[in-house]
């Protein structure tokens, strides 16, 4: 009997220190998820529609914008903004829509910064533009009618990117150096300061620092697509010379 009374005391005991504890955890993930509603009103209190540049089509895992050091979470339907950062998760993939028709397309691990947009119709089209930041990771994109206005371009650390009218791929190739294959349609320019390229040909591609575009290898073309796809299966072969 002096047993069971026992046992049944213990048992009430560890019961409420369990509930305590996670009172307390409750409390704790309240305060953490208003603090992260209050940082999402903040950073949409900073963008007005003015600085509406497009919308996101389509998601699968984690995405969020960074305005002013200041994060939102991204969901279909949600408007980007000239400075957002647009950055993916592990295995995200992300589609957005820019007000032009432009259509990018984020791979996993990604950040992309729309840095300017500037659409006009009318006698104000030619002054019209698009600069975009590949920060890391990877975007397809295929161009609206921004590329045969004033054009689209994709900077990144090794090379200006000049969209003309095309479908294309920027990203991080699996041994660190910055890729572009010009899959079809108005071609590439492709700039820094050692000179410059253009990728007419479909399928035509080179990393940064082999300069000539070429024809890529089949497993190049593979893993490009790989990248960004929202239905990717396994990663693709790349071979050990590549890595």
């Amino acid at each position: 009997m002096m047993y069971h009374e026992l046992h049944k005391n213990t048992s009430k005991r560890v019961f409420a220190n369990w509930c305590g504890k996670m009172k307390k955890f409750l409390r704790k993930f309240t305060m953490t998820l208003s603090g992260l509603c209050l940082l999402t009103t903040a950073a949409y209190g900073d963008v007005t529609s003015e600085d509406e540049a497009g919308t996101v089509v389509r998601l699968e895992g984690v995405a969020l914008a960074i305005q002013d050091a200041l994060p939102r979470v991204l969901k279909p339907g949600e408007k980007i903004y000239i400075g957002d950062i647009l950055s993916t998760g592990k295995e995200a993939r992300l589609e957005v829509k820019i007000n032009d028709g432009t259509i990018f397309n984020l791979g996993e691990r990604s950040s992309f910064n729309v840095i300017d947009f500037t659409y006009f119709t009318g006698e104000d089209a030619s002054i019209s533009k698009g600069v975009f930041r590949l920060l890391q990771g990877a975007v397809n994109g295929a161009t609206g009618k921004l590329a045969s206005l004033g054009g689209i371009d994709i900077k990144g650390d090794a090379a200006t990117i000049g969209i003309r009218g095309t479908a294309f791929w920027v990203g991080d190739m699996p041994d660190g150096s910055l890729g572009v294959v010009h899959w079809k349609g108005g071609g590439l320019d492709v700039s820094n300061d050692k000179g410059s390229v253009q990728f007419d040909g479909n399928g035509e591609g080179s990393e940064i620092k082999e300069g000539a575009p070429k024809t890529w290898a089949r497993w190049k073309q593979n893993y490009a697509r790989w990248s960004v796809d929202f239905d990717a299966g396994p990663r693709p072969y790349v071979p050990d010379h590549a890595k």
